[in-house]
């Protein structure tokens, strides 16, 4: 089989991607299934083969195989932006395309620069419509998911080979310049790089905001974790400092298991605790992980006696209104140690803030728990 270097070129460029995106760094580093982008890479690497196979004789069969795999691969491409933007997207917006290539073929067999015209502009409307589910992934984004570069590559690759078949279903009636195919070679090599750059950056994008994430928010609990709610902490004492206004901090600990109905305080048991928790708070105060069983609540402008109501709202909360637990109701007892001040030269600094608030709580559960205790 003869292929022109054109076609070689690309051939050899999608199964060289297909390797680098299934074997290569990208699924190693993210831990992301990257086998739907995989896909599509090869269904592409199978169209040029046997487009150029079938281009210089007009093989009927092998043409329209080619055409159906061209079709696949935008299918595919369609399927994996879905899948990685969780878009429901209906069935028939990935089965409709091919089946109406197969029609157009068995239609017009006997004609080919027709068959050629409506089929491109068929794969025209494809590439238009993994543009459009492009847009939707983009829109549904997270706020500052930082992936404007990721999107827009996919995006524009995805314009790019709608206008490239576009252009090849007008070249099928009208006779091309000489200078028309090799744009067309090399427009097909831009939007292949251009939007498996982008799934690729998209991947590593998701993962370092992950990665970023879980720099700040504990895993278990799903609330800040320790080391960021003591930097946050500093950061309010600075600004109440300048600002004159009163900071508390309230250590908020579960009692004893035997309290919770002898279950133990499992992950979940704790993240259902830490979520009742933060509904139960302002939108501007700071609910942190504070160690087994405990949680930091900083409230700004915030003096000791509304900490105070703060901290009885929570435990009685706690003491009056069973917590449902994988199908068990546990009525939970919560200590919690208050400390508060209005920052100014001379008084206590964060970190003193956190011990008082701590020692507090420990009082509070050695005089037998479920109850508030104060340091000032």
């Amino acid at each position: 089989m003869h292929l022109p270097p054109p076609a070689l070129m690309l051939l050899l460029l999608c199964a060289g991607l297909a390797l680098v995106v299934w074997w290569g760094p990208a699924p190693r580093q993210t831990g992301q299934d990257v086998r739907p982008w995989a896909a599509v890479l090869g269904a592409q690497a199978l169209h040029w083969g046997l487009a150029a196979y079938a281009l210089p004789r007009y093989q009927l069969w092998f043409d329209v195989v080619a055409t159906q795999l061209a079709s696949l691969a935008l299918v595919l491409a369609l399927y994996a932006v879905a899948r990685w933007r969780r878009l429901q997207l209906p069935v028939a917006l990935y089965l409709a395309p091919l089946a109406v290539l197969v029609l157009l073929s068995g239609a017009l067999a006997v004609q080919p620069r027709w068959r050629e015209f409506w089929a491109g502009l068929a794969l025209c409307a494809q590439a238009l419509l993994l543009a459009w589910g492009v847009g939707l992934g983009w829109r549904a984004g997270e706020p500052g998911c930082g992936t404007t570069r990721a999107h827009a590559l996919l995006w524009g690759g995805a314009l790019g080979w709608a206008v490239l078949h576009a252009v090849q279903a007008l070249a099928a009636l009208w006779p091309p310049s000489a200078l028309l195919w090799p744009l067309l070679y090399g427009g097909h090599v831009l939007a292949l790089c251009a939007t498996t750059l982008g799934y690729v950056l998209w991947q590593y994008e998701h993962v370092q905001r992950g990665h970023e994430r879980w720099a700040v928010v504990d895993p278990v609990t799903a609330v800040t974790h320790q080391r960021a709610t003591l930097q946050a902490l500093e950061r309010m004492w600075s600004l109440a400092r300048r600002a004159q206004q009163p900071l508390a901090l309230l250590h908020v600990g579960l009692d004893d298991a035997e309290r919770a109905g002898g279950a133990p305080h499992s992950d979940g048991l704790l993240a259902a605790v830490a979520q009742r928790l933060q509904l139960r708070l302002r939108t501007h105060d700071l609910l942190g992980h504070a160690g087994p069983d405990a949680f930091w609540v900083v409230l700004p402008s915030t003096d000791v006696g509304g900490a105070l109501v703060v901290a009885d709202d929570l435990r009685t909360l706690f003491e009056r209104e069973p917590l449902q637990h994988h199908g068990q109701a546990l009525r939970l007892h919560l200590s919690i140690g208050v400390h508060g001040l209005v920052p100014v030269d001379g008084t206590r600094p964060p970190e003193a803030m956190a011990q008082a608030a701590h020692r507090a709580w420990q009082a509070a559960r050695a005089a037998g728990g479920n109850r508030i205790e104060i340091e000032a």
